[in-house]
């Protein structure tokens, strides 16, 4: 019988930690092992997993989820797990995921499995798509569908799976490595998920395999579900020159407003296209749109220029160039200029 651990990325969320840890456990078809990866957290998660003998844990500083994930998956490698099923700390897989994921002919070791992500009562197709390098886009995945939860098949071949839920043969792990430490947050999943799909491997979604993200919800059918995320189009407003030069100047006025996060984000897309696709004219282009918003948020803005044309300059460097510097963007989080 294969043998499946869990691999869970936890930091500062305690509550939604122990709600993980207690859907894992109720699983129908019993886990091996699971394995979590406290990222330095400081809200009383590591006290809590130090008295919790049933888990295999690591303490280390704060790597993001991407080195979180890379952390354990190393972990449960080296200890001969034949697969791991990875997830973040606010991810609650219903008691019959893990058991319908594993039925029939599904645990092969070319195709990595994961389940539909519900969000609420929503179906959230952010997590599941497809990648096609030709056309560069951001995000590079395009969403999977309600049409596409509806076609016949209890699979769907899909060719991106974030690390909510993702189901993943050893095999993969042996042939294509572990994802990128150094991406710290955010596109680790985009990147690992093409060469997963360039390594050989496919990628199963199984429709009837759910888990939900971020809180519970009381729904019993989700898959007849008809809001779907990727679906909804909101009537377009056009807005005026002086409300486009406001919100310039208020975007980033307030310092703890700003996501310093979401310029990682942006660097490990540029880096993920450089890798796989090289610097084409559409990525040039795109890179030159992002550094002109940088300039006029610069001559724009009440406060904090300085600092967004830093992270700007940032994350377009190191995600040109490959050199990344996580420390160097994350000293800017609480630093006004």
């Amino acid at each position: 019988m294969k043998t499946i651990a869990a691999v869970v990325v936890t930091y500062n969320r305690l509550g939604l930690l122990k709600l993980c840890l207690e859907c894992l456990q109720k699983q129908r078809r019993k886990l091996d092992a699971i394995i979590v990866v406290n990222n330095g957290s400081t809200d009383g998660t590591t006290d809590f997993l130090n008295c919790a003998r049933e888990f295999k844990v690591i303490h280390q500083q704060n790597l993001g989820g991407a080195g979180g994930f890379v952390a354990g998956m190393k972990l449960a490698y080296d200890m001969g797990f034949d697969w791991l099923w990875l997830m973040d700390d606010d991810a609650f897989p219903t008691p019959e995921c893990l058991y319908n994921l594993t039925q029939e002919d599904r645990l092969t070791s070319d195709a990595v499995l994961a389940p539909i992500v519900v969000e609420g009562n929503i179906i959230d197709h952010l997590h599941r798509g497809y990648i096609d390098l030709s056309r560069i886009q951001f995000p590079l995945q395009t969403l999977t569908s309600a049409k596409d939860l509806t076609s016949h098949g209890k699979n769907i071949d899909v060719s991106f799976v974030s690390f909510i839920g993702m189901l993943t043969p050893r095999a993969v792990i042996s042939k294509v490595g572990f994802p990128l430490s150094c991406y710290f947050i955010f596109h680790d999943d985009v990147e690992y998920s093409i060469r997963i799909i360039r390594g050989g491997f496919r990628m199963h979604l199984v429709k009837n395999a759910f888990i939900y993200h971020k809180k519970l919800s009381t729904g019993e059918d989700v898959i007849k579900l008809q809001s779907a995320l990727s679906e909804r189009n909101p009537s377009l407003v056009r807005r005026s020159l002086s409300q486009i030069v406001q919100d310039k100047r208020d975007r980033y006025a307030d310092n703890a407003a700003i996501d310093v996060l979401s310029f990682i984000g942006k660097r490990n897309w540029i880096r993920t296209v450089m890798i796989h696709r090289g610097l084409s004219i559409s990525l040039a282009r795109l890179i030159f749109v992002d550094l002109i918003k940088a300039l006029s948020y610069l001559v724009l803005s009440r406060a904090n220029g300085n600092k967004i044309l830093r992270l700007y300059v940032y994350s377009l460097w190191q995600g040109v160039t490959g050199r990344f510097d996580n420390d160097v963007i994350l000293a800017l989080k609480s630093k006004a200029s």
